[in-house]
């Protein structure tokens, strides 16, 4: 008899100290899942103020098209359900990824809307190579352009400093 209610002492106690260890990891795994997506939902945020900004700065949406896309196929998907009904089997990990993602989704944006800034550049200087051929002609013929060849001196300098292609057009 003793031996037995050793055993079964044994056994509650280790019973026990397996349940608080379990517990202790549901505790952490959910903290860790918690945070992850917080993560995400803040690279959401910056995808969304990114977006924004460059929509204002002349972006069309047919130009985010493809980051577009790729951010709901990004957020989408079904989560990975938890191994035997707690344990986390992989979608803390997934989470991670898809804010990492998001992240990475920031970079194509800016590279877009450089890409859009050297586009009307290149307009612009078109139009300012045209202007310098009739002040050109105009000097020939002895006109003072003074006041032109420093406006688009002016023209230039602001053009230079754009940063999105609303900046170069206006």
């Amino acid at each position: 008899r003793l031996l037995i209610a050793i055993s079964a002492a044994v056994v509650v106690a280790l019973l026990a100290i397996a349940s608080g260890t379990g517990l202790g990891v549901y505790h952490d795994q959910q903290s860790r899942l918690t945070q992850a997506r917080v993560d995400r939902a803040a690279a959401q945020r910056v995808v969304a103020a990114t977006v924004a900004r460059a929509q204002s700065d002349g972006i069309t949406t047919a130009q985010l098209a493809s980051v577009l896309s790729q951010e709901a196929s990004i957020v989408g998907g079904t989560p990975i359900a938890p191994h035997l009904g707690w344990f986390d089997n992989g979608e803390i990990g997934r989470i991670q990824h898809q804010a990492a993602e998001l992240r990475g989704l920031v970079g194509r944006i800016d590279a877009i809307q450089v890409a859009a800034t050297g586009g009307a550049r290149d307009r612009v200087a078109t139009v300012l190579a045209q202007m310098d051929a009739a002040i050109a002609a105009a000097q020939a013929t002895g006109i003072d352009t003074t006041a032109e060849v420093a406006f688009l001196a002016g023209v230039r300098d602001s053009v230079a400093r754009s940063t999105a292609p609303a900046q170069v057009d206006a």
